[in-house]
């Protein structure tokens, strides 16, 4: 028995290029749908990536041939028993299916599996046969890629998992929620609620909510805004990019607290007030005014990059 995980892995790995199932790690990636990286760490035994989660979504991946226990503990061979294994498919798609809110007629017109044969499958009248069985597997392992093109919402710690190990860039939303109005005051800004994926979005670094309604429409009370956090120095205040929406954290003299607008930044015409104040200026013009930012105060800028859709949440 081989005691390293590193080298049990590297002989699941060999086995895979011996039998011609990959022609190099990328493949391997691509087979699972995981990160290219992430993966090539993981088959050198990486044990940040190179995770119980991994070793079962590799080993389903080729079709359940791996003994996962032989790969985690060094328990039994390499290779499962093939009867087992072929139960193990089938009833993943199975699972699949029962656990899916697609019609019968959905997944029947995209996999080219009878509707019949799909409702048989899902109120357990019959099992499908192992090549449906990889079908269907391989149907919804497609659906899944799918979603990560779109806006995903992560709640648990095991989705955060899965979501890192797949290489996704996650971004925390704070929680803490931007005043639309003017008094509002907030607490800390430090704490995360949730994780988002946002593929369109690659250079934000967090998500939080607005309140109150003096940006919209276009930031209506509510909304979830991605934002990027933004550097500068208080000796040059007006080497800011004016005129773009920011979100901007502000410390109360008095008591403390912290103060968060999403405000359109303006300039001061009068160099004297332009190096103490930014004018915070709302869309909706007609019923809030603009108010002063004291620079001096400010305890971070954020720039708004976009108004986030949720188009999933998971």
């Amino acid at each position: 028995m081989n005691d390293n995980i590193s080298d049990r892995i590297n002989e699941v790995y060999m086995y895979l290029l011996r039998n011609g199932y990959v022609s190099k790690k990328k493949d391997v990636a691509e087979k699972m749908r995981y990160n290219y990286p992430n993966t090539t760490s993981a088959l050198k035994g990486d044990r940040k990536y190179l995770t119980d989660s991994f070793v079962e979504e590799l080993n389903l991946a080729f079709g359940s041939i791996f003994n996962t226990k032989w790969i985690l503990e060094g328990d039994g061979s390499m290779l499962a028993d093939i009867q087992s294994d072929k139960d193990k498919i089938i009833q993943r798609a199975i699972d699949q299916i029962s656990n899916s809110d697609l019609s019968n007629y959905k997944i029947a017109k995209d996999t080219g599996i009878t509707e019949a044969s799909i409702g048989n499958y899902r109120n357990g009248n019959t099992k499908p046969t192992l090549a449906n069985a990889n079908i269907i597997i391989d149907y919804f392992n497609k659906k899944e890629l799918e979603l990560s093109d779109s806006n995903l919402i992560i709640n648990t710690e095991t989705e955060y998992k899965d979501a890192m190990e797949k290489g996704l860039k996650l971004l925390p939303e704070v929680d803490f929620k931007f005043s639309g109005g003017k008094a509002e005051l907030l607490g800390s800004t430090d704490a995360v609620k949730r994780y988002w994926y946002l593929p369109d979005c690659k250079d934000c670094e967090a998500i939080a909510q607005v309140a109150g309604n003096s940006m919209a429409p276009a930031y209506p009370s509510g909304c979830w805004i991605a934002l990027k956090r933004f550097s500068f120095e208080k000796e040059f205040p007006n080497q800011i990019p004016f005129g773009n929406v920011f979100g901007i954290v502000v410390e109360d003299k008095q008591t403390g607290d912290y103060h968060g607008h999403i405000k359109i930044l303006r300039r001061y015409s009068d160099p004297s007030l332009a190096k103490r104040f930014w004018i915070a200026r709302s869309i909706d013009r007609e019923n809030h005014d603009d108010f002063d930012i004291d620079i001096e105060q400010v305890r971070g800028l954020w720039i708004v990059k976009q108004h986030v859709v949720a188009d999933v949440i998971l």
